[in-house]
């Protein structure tokens, strides 16, 4: 099950707005389908968090920061458009 904020404050809520308002452009089923299960706002915060783990994973190792960002920013967070793919599996999510 998804993270709620409330239990990680590690979660970065901007990143998690940038993604949820991502999410309502260019995946609009997906919000749809999370609204409908409550899970909207659970999910673009647990993207954020695997974004942003990811992301300091990277950094870590000394990837320069734009490197590490392209590498992980379309894995959780900034998922292609519907119409591009548009059966994306979704590891964050609980399967049903």
């Amino acid at each position: 099950m998804p993270l709620s904020h409330h239990e990680n404050p590690n979660v970065p809520t901007s990143l998690a707005a940038q993604i949820e308002d991502h999410w309502r452009k260019y995946r609009p089923s997906l919000v749809q389908a999370l609204a409908q299960e409550n899970l909207l706002k659970d999910s673009g915060e647990e993207a954020a968090l695997l974004t942003a783990e990811a992301l300091d994973d990277l950094l870590e190792k000394n990837v320069p920061y734009n490197q590490a960002w392209e590498a992980v920013r379309h894995e959780w967070a900034f998922l292609p458009a519907e119409d591009e793919v548009p059966d994306l599996p979704l590891p964050f999510l609980p399967v049903s």
